[in-house]
């Protein structure tokens, strides 16, 4: 495969994920974020230019009882450390299921604003 087609191929790999993890967030609604322990994270083998794949598994009270919960989510390099195991991030979920997570963006973001 060429550059630009690894280019291109990595593109719409990160616009899945991208569209996947904001179809998340609208599930979601305006649940109230509870916070949650980062437990463990582990790299992912595909990077997007400045932003690292990771797999997180946290800790929350859903609906009142402790959960634990594993997704990926696309992380720019500068905000990682944010999430290591051990840290506090805001997560979003479905009352109806709680193993379907999602970082709630507006609390704990994985992007550097851009001007």
């Amino acid at each position: 495969m060429g550059a630009a087609a690894g280019r291109h191929a990595r593109a719409r790999w990160f616009a899945a994920i991208q569209r996947r993890t904001r179809t998340s967030e609208r599930a979601f609604g305006d649940r109230a974020a509870p916070e949650a322990q980062v437990l463990a994270w582990e790299k992912q083998p595909v990077t997007i230019e400045d932003s690292t794949h990771m797999k997180l598994t946290v800790r929350f009270l859903a609906n009142g009882f402790p959960r634990e919960a594993e997704f990926n989510v696309l992380i720019e390099d500068l905000l990682v450390r944010n999430f290591a195991p051990g840290e506090t991030i805001h997560v979003l979920y479905d009352p109806a299921d709680p193993t379907r997570v999602a970082v709630d963006r507006a609390r704990s973001p994985i992007e550097v604003p851009s001007r």
